[in-house]
């Protein structure tokens, strides 16, 4: 591990964890200006410290990818089967 991160040459094949996350749909957040955005907050059920991922398009949110990108997902899924190995894209 490199930085506290298992590299992707680390991983074992079909080895897969489990995540207990809270999920809160529509999430408001008040801008500077007074504007209002929303968005999905994924996080862990517990205090511990966790890595933020951020996902920022003005499309298809809640959509899986697959489902709103068919094609980049075809293609990504055929060159590097290993970044879609095992997911759900549910989220």
């Amino acid at each position: 591990m490199q930085g506290g991160y298992p590299r992707p040459d680390d991983a074992v094949d079909d080895q897969h964890t489990e995540v207990s996350a809270i999920i809160e749909w529509d999430v408001a957040i008040e801008m500077s200006d007074g504007l209002t955005l929303r968005a999905d907050a994924f996080r862990p059920d517990d205090e511990r410290p966790a890595i933020v991922l951020l996902g920022l398009g003005p499309y298809a949110k809640g959509l899986p990818f697959e489902v709103r990108y068919p094609d980049p997902w075809r293609r990504t899924s055929e060159a590097h089967p290993d970044v879609t190995r095992g997911t759900t894209s549910a989220y």
